[in-house]
C-alpha cells in the first residue's frame, strides 16, 4: 500500500506464468527421465545377475568335469543349458543398452527444460533488480521532495517571521 501511494507498482514478473508452465515441464521431463534411468538400473541388474548365473554354472561344470563325477550324458544337457544361459545373457545385455539409450535419450528433453526454466529464473532475477532499483529510486526521489517542501517551509517562515519583525 506504501508503495502504490508513492506510485510504485508491486513486483510482477510478467513471464511468470510461462516460467510456471516450464516448470511444470520441466518437472514432468525430469519424472520421466528418471524412470527411464530407474528401468535401465533394473535392466543393467537383470543383465548383470544372468552374467553372474552364467559364469556360476560355468565353474559348477568345470569342477564336475574335473573331478568326473558327471556322467557323459549329463555333460550334453549341461552344455545346452549353458547355451541358454549364453543366450539369455545375450538378450539381457540387449536389453540393458536399449534400457541405457532410452534413458540417455529422455535426459536430452529434460535438459533443454531445465535450461528453459533457469533461463526464466534469470529475467526474472534481472526484473526483480530493476524493480528494486526503481523502488529505491521513487523513495529518494519522495525523500527530495519532503526535504525540499520542508526546507520551502523554513525559508517561508523564516521570511514571514522577519517582515513580521
Amino acid at each position: 500500500q506504501r508503495q502504490r501511494r508513492r506510485g510504485v507498482k508491486r513486483f510482477a514478473f510478467r513471464l511468470a506464468r510461462l516460467a510456471r508452465v516450464r516448470s511444470l515441464q520441466e518437472e514432468q521431463a525430469r519424472a520421466e527421465w528418471r524412470a527411464a534411468e530407474q528401468e535401465a538400473v533394473a535392466a543393467r541388474a537383470h543383465r548383470d545377475q544372468a552374467h553372474a548365473d552364467r559364469v556360476q554354472a560355468r565353474e559348477i561344470l568345470a569342477e564336475d568335469l574335473r573331478t568326473s563325477s558327471i556322467a557323459p550324458g549329463e555333460v550334453v544337457l549341461a552344455h545346452q543349458q549353458l547355451d541358454r544361459m549364453d543366450h539369455e545373457f545375450t538378450r539381457r545385455r540387449e536389453l540393458a543398452a536399449t534400457a541405457q539409450f532410452q534413458a540417455d535419450r529422455a535426459r536430452t528433453p529434460w535438459e533443454e527444460r531445465r535450461r528453459d526454466v533457469r533461463a526464466l529464473e534469470r529475467l526474472e532475477d534481472k526484473a526483480r533488480t530493476e524493480h528494486k532499483y526503481e523502488v529505491e529510486a521513487a523513495e529518494a526521489q519522495q525523500l527530495d521532495e519532503t526535504a525540499l517542501m520542508r526546507a520551502a517551509r523554513r525559508t517561508t517562515t523564516d521570511t514571514s517571521n522577519e517582515n513580521l519583525s
